[in-house]
């Protein structure tokens, strides 16, 4: 089971320049004991004020396979089909079909206990290729002391659909302070 959370709220000289959510879920099983390959399922919800979508719903089942698991060098791929709806702020809803995938990839080559990751997910809309959804996080994280974990990373969300006078790239740099067990 995977669950994350992940809110932005920003403001600048008084003003709001970022207000959105995302509620993230998933499934994952493996398919036989000790294989590499599963399935599952997503669901996840999306606010973004800016680009006036008052929540997308993203839902469908993904088929996986981890390449490889190995601490020097960990990578994990996805795909499968979704439905997407959007429900827009000035009532044009939209409910469409796509591809989704995801690449998760992680290496402690750097040393000194150090993580350096990508993580990158996409939605192909199928009947209009130019409205793809992508996100990426590149980052490098750093032990503390007792599970605890300082990263820093740079985020880059692209939506080929946005709404007129909102800029489809969106980079955001975090510095991050989590815990792991």
């Amino acid at each position: 089971y995977t669950l994350k959370a992940h809110m932005e709220f920003e403001e600048k000289r008084g003003s709001k320049t970022e207000d959105n959510w995302t509620l993230f879920s998933k499934y994952d099983r493996f398919l036989v004991p000790g294989s590499k390959n599963y399935r599952g399922g997503k669901l996840s919800f999306e606010y973004d004020e800016f680009e006036e979508i008052e929540l997308r719903t993203v839902l469908g089942p993904h088929f996986g396979r981890q390449f490889s698991k190995e601490k020097r060098f960990e990578l994990e791929m996805e795909l499968g089909p979704v439905w997407v709806h959007e429900d827009y702020s000035d009532d044009n809803d939209d409910d469409w079909v796509g591809a989704l995938w995801f690449i998760d990839a992680s290496t402690n080559i750097i040393g000194f206990g150090s993580t350096l990751y990508l993580d990158h997910d996409g939605i192909l809309k199928v009947e209009d290729p130019s409205e793809t959804i992508l996100n990426a996080i590149i980052g490098i994280r750093f032990p503390i002391r007792g599970g605890f974990e300082t990263s820093f990373e740079i985020e880059y969300e692209y939506d080929g659909g946005a709404v007129e006078g909102v800029d489809k790239l969106d980079t955001t740099y975090n510095l991050r302070l989590g815990y792991a067990w």
